[in-house]
């Protein structure tokens, strides 16, 4: 099997854009590189000769421009890693878009393959650990704003123990149903529950479901992390990690709870 070839950054840029075109078009032309990277269509053509010695574009002169399997699969491990920089620089830095979106574009370009895809890991780790999530990259914003002087750490620790006091406010009204129903997060180690609801919404939903946490799933909460959060899970003979406060939208019947239930209707 042949290694994939070394591309100059131009390249890189043409290949992306014949990516973007085929998606938006089926195809590419000519014209249409050159128009949309602002480049002569002399320069376009060279371009796609040296591509297409890569195998990464079918080419003939005055002929559509298509990407070969292997050019396709490199376009969009191109466009996955300039995505990836791009939303870091937005969602964790807070850079302005147009900023962000320069930005990534040299970086891709200008670091070290092994730098570059330590970089998008740690962009893609941030978004999807439950121990990192929003309110750790708003403590970031406001200490790139504000600094860390004391005054700031002590109204970033009172904000999340307000939130922990409104989740405790949730936990107690959600759990005071007739129905034995408590939150997730009211669940001790070692203890066992059913899902009967999942509140929540947006992301933090679709993120519970895809882990596999649906209504009628049994959980087990295996334990607790030092400080209490994120928490331990086994979920369909899978360990997973869910924060406290994301924990707390589901309802859940502990299992002992359930059984009594059960043997009160025979």
């Amino acid at each position: 099997m042949s290694e994939s070839p070394s591309l100059s950054a131009s390249l890189e840029d043409y290949l992306e854009t014949i990516y973007q075109l085929v998606e938006e078009n089926r195809v590419a032309r000519v014209r249409d590189i050159s128009a949309r990277m602002n480049v002569n269509m002399s320069s376009v053509s060279g371009a796609l000769k040296q591509l297409s010695s890569y195998n990464l574009v079918h080419y003939e002169p005055y002929q559509v421009i298509t990407l070969t399997d292997a050019g396709l699969v490199r376009a969009r491990e191109l466009i996955r890693r300039h995505n990836a920089l791009k939303k870091f620089l937005l969602d964790v830095l807070s850079l302005d878009s147009v900023v962000a979106e320069d930005n990534a574009h040299r970086m891709e370009h200008a670091v070290d393959t092994e730098t570059l895809e330590r970089l998008v890991r740690f962009a893609e780790f941030v978004e999807q650990c439950p121990r990192g999530g929003r309110q750790w990259i708003e403590s970031f914003r406001t200490f790139c704003d504000k600094g860390a002087s004391a005054e700031v750490c002590e109204r970033c620790v009172e904000s999340c123990l307000e939130t922990i006091r409104e989740v405790r406010k949730k936990q107690l009204r959600e759990g005071d149903d007739s129905s034995g129903n408590v939150p997730l997060s009211a669940l001790q180690p070692g203890e066992k529950g059913r899902v009967v609801k999942i509140g929540g919404q947006g992301a933090i939903r679709r993120k519970i479901v895809e882990m596999g946490i649906v209504k009628g799933t049994t959980i087990e909460l295996e334990k607790l992390a030092p400080l209490g959060d994120p928490m331990e899970l086994k979920v369909k003979g899978y360990h997973l990690s869910l924060r406290k406060q994301e924990a707390a939208g589901i309802l859940v019947q502990p299992m002992e709870a359930e059984k009594k239930k059960g043997g009160a209707k025979k």
